[in-house]
């Protein structure tokens, strides 16, 4: 549903869920702080909208304002830097990478994980 990004409690589960999933089976996945250029004429939820329709399937995001943070499922450097490119060309907005945080390299937890996240600035072990 579009208007998920708008939802935090399910947000967060997902990666609960995610955090279960890739401990029972040795996988990867990541958080991503992006910072979104809004443009004039359209409206922050019609831009959310756009951002979570040009997510892959599994994908989610969260508007955590001034923040949009996303969840990458099995994620990889590749994946990671690949979401932020179709975002920017299929959302038709600005997007850029604040910072990644990528289980388990980054944290066990989503404590962690959200620490990490928010204390480092294009410091994380992914690029894009």
């Amino acid at each position: 549903d579009a208007s998920d990004w708008n939802d935090p409690e399910l947000f967060w589960r997902d990666v609960r869920l995610d955090l279960e999933r890739c401990r029972r089976y040795e996988r990867s996945f990541a958080l991503v702080r992006l910072e979104v250029g809004w443009q004039p004429g359209k409206s922050p939820e019609q831009m959310l909208d756009a951002l979570q329709s040009s997510l892959r399937f599994g994908d989610s995001l969260l508007f955590d304002a001034p923040w949009v943070v996303v969840r990458i499922a099995e994620a990889t450097n590749n994946s990671c830097a690949g979401v932020v490119n179709r975002l920017r060309s299929l959302a038709g907005c600005a997007v850029e990478l604040v910072s990644v945080a990528m289980f388990p390299s980054d944290g066990l937890t989503a404590h962690a994980l959200i620490e990490h996240l928010y204390e480092h600035g294009r410091t994380s072990t992914t690029t894009a």
